[in-house]
């Protein structure tokens, strides 16, 4: 339904609207008389008209007002404020000068109704306290805003029903398109998303059996590099811990974990491999467990930042020394791991990158809801730094005692 809307006439200063006293511009006054009621119309328009000189300035800056400051047409000021492409850069440069010095800005309300569309994404994420989540929402919103778009953020708390009506709620708001890291491969309101047509890219997590562009890392052989480089410093006791194995990335990180021990030749018996579910409280507990235990590793792989963030808080708790007693491997190259001490060795994966390819497939998608499915797979990083080092050697204590 078109939007109308009204506007009073504008009255004259220190005047009510309909008052016989005009303001002139130099600030005389002009007094006149009405006779009758056609001529209090005429008399009025003349005042409105003597009064437009004066107003103009407190009018707002119209689309107009650029074309005729920059020399240009509208339409080409309409293709350089709404990011369309065949401006040149001369050009483009022109009609942004002119939109600075009027202060014009453009009525969005009117163009996503001429062009269907509201130029906003919803973004949703399941922790909007997990640094790993912020960094990629950064990159997004970066790519967007560059192209004219908008960014409504929200947040499931890890809850697969909080995330549906959160879903919901953006796609009643007419977004131009999602994107999504969803709290479980399960995505119940896939069927809904590809009934309303709505443009959809998942990042992190999902199933590649969604039918949705997929964007990712390759979770296998980042972990696999990841355990064989604990295997090269000796370490023959490793332990990984997880959040939730209904998760495709963290399953592929734990077979990657698996397949490099398997080819390192340490067998089953010396590795601890725990699923903590995505429960901080539940992560820190877990992460204790494995490492009193009776016969501890002497290398950890956390396989999510948060993981980490337990171990290093576990190792406080237990008097561990890192990496004298321990080793830790993080998985995320997020701010806080070079905060600590020592600094922690990780899988770095490419967050920005992560951010912006999502951004670049959703536009695309947007663009053209036929194009082939994507289906990427990022590489990731190791990086290493003070919370990794060969596996400690038996000390004097740990050595058989003569006679026994």
């Amino acid at each position: 339904m078109p939007l109308a809307s009204t506007r009073s006439s504008p009255s004259v200063e220190g005047q009510a609207p309909g008052a016989d006293e005009t303001t002139e511009p130099n600030g005389g006054a002009h007094e006149t008389t009405e006779s009758n009621a056609g001529g209090g119309r005429d008399h009025r328009a003349q005042n409105d008209s003597r009064c437009r000189g004066t107003l103009v300035a407190r009018m707002k800056p119209t689309i107009k007002d650029v074309a005729v400051l920059a020399g240009v047409s509208t339409a080409t000021v309409s293709s350089v404020v709404t990011g369309r492409r065949g401006v040149s850069p001369e050009l483009r440069e022109r009609v942004m000068a002119a939109v600075e010095a009027t202060g014009y800005r453009p009525n969005l309300v009117a163009q996503s109704l001429r062009d269907r569309r509201t130029l906003t994404i919803g973004v949703s994420v399941p922790d909007i306290t997990n640094p790993f989540f912020n960094a990629v929402v950064r990159a997004i919103d970066g790519g967007a805003f560059a192209a004219g778009f908008h960014v409504l953020l929200v947040s499931s708390d890890e809850r697969s029903a909080v995330e549906r009506t959160r879903i919901e709620n953006l796609v009643a708001r007419q977004v131009d398109g999602l994107i999504i890291i969803p709290t479980d491969d399960e995505v119940a309101y896939a069927d809904d998303l590809v009934r309303q047509r709505v443009p959809a890219v998942f990042v992190d997590r999902g199933s590649p059996r969604l039918p949705f562009d997929l964007i990712q890392v390759d979770n296998y052989r980042a972990a696999y590099e990841g355990a064989r480089y604990l295997g090269s410093l000796g370490h023959r006791r490793i332990a990984a811990v997880g959040t939730s194995t209904d998760l495709h990335n963290i399953r592929q990180r734990f077979a990657g974990f698996h397949a490099a021990l398997d080819d390192i030749g340490i067998p089953g018996a010396d590795r601890v491999a725990v699923a903590a579910g995505l429960d901080d409280a539940d992560g820190s507990q877990t992460v204790g467990k494995v490492l009193g235990s009776e016969n501890p590793p002497t290398a950890l792989f956390c396989l999510t930042n948060r993981m980490a963030l337990h171990a290093m808080r576990a190792v406080n708790d237990l008097a561990l020394r890192v990496p004298a007693d321990l080793s830790i491997l993080g998985f995320d190259d997020v701010d806080w791991v070079t905060a600590v001490h020592p600094a922690v060795s990780t899988v770095a994966q490419p967050l920005h990158a992560l951010g912006q390819r999502a951004w670049d497939t959703l536009r695309a998608r947007i663009a053209d809801a036929a194009r082939p499915l994507e289906r990427v797979a990022l590489s990731c990083q190791l990086v290493i730094r003070g919370s990794t080092a060969p596996a400690p050697t038996p000390g004097p204590a740990d050595a058989p005692t003569k006679g026994s």
